[in-house]
């Protein structure tokens, strides 16, 4: 579904939407509403670090960095943001990793954190035989995901 301006301009409304909640905290007292909020908030991170992800890897494939004089997609955002390259380049890498499972892919964000990938491409994820048999248990992985606490899926 194709919007009218930027991927940029996009994120300027967001940036408003974000501003007009911050400045309605004070006034919510309401302890279902906020703690629903803090889940909503947590979930759109969850939403918005698997963006920077994406983003990165598809800035990477097309030689945002290097056009601009830098090694890493990281050192580009790094110059341009308070953020530090390391972390951008370790999102970047969690993208390429998720290509080989698209599954997961499509689960990162939503019912996988960057915690389940990590943990996932970390431990799981070590020979050729591990790598295959990880891309037909993905299903497995994301049902549980969903169904459990992070120490759950640990456990799993």
């Amino acid at each position: 579904r194709a919007q009218a301006g930027t991927l940029n301009d996009r994120f300027v409304g967001i940036d408003k939407e974000l501003d007009d909640l911050e400045q309605s905290l004070d006034f919510v007292v309401d302890r279902d509403e906020l703690g629903n909020a803090v889940c909503s908030a947590v979930e759109l991170e969850h939403r918005v670090n698997a963006l920077v992800s994406r983003l990165g890897l598809v800035a990477t494939f097309n030689n945002v960095d290097s056009q601009a004089g830098h090694r890493t997609i990281g050192q580009y955002v790094a110059a341009r943001t308070t953020s530090r390259a390391q972390d951008i380049d370790r999102k970047v890498k969690r993208a390429k990793w998720l290509r080989d499972f698209p599954i997961f892919e499509s689960a990162h964000g939503h019912e996988l954190t960057d915690l389940h990938v990590d943990y996932l491409r970390k431990h799981l994820d070590r020979t050729y035989n591990t790598h295959i048999k990880l891309v037909g248990d993905q299903q497995f992985f994301v049902d549980t995901a969903a169904s459990c606490s992070f120490l759950g899926f640990e456990r799993a």
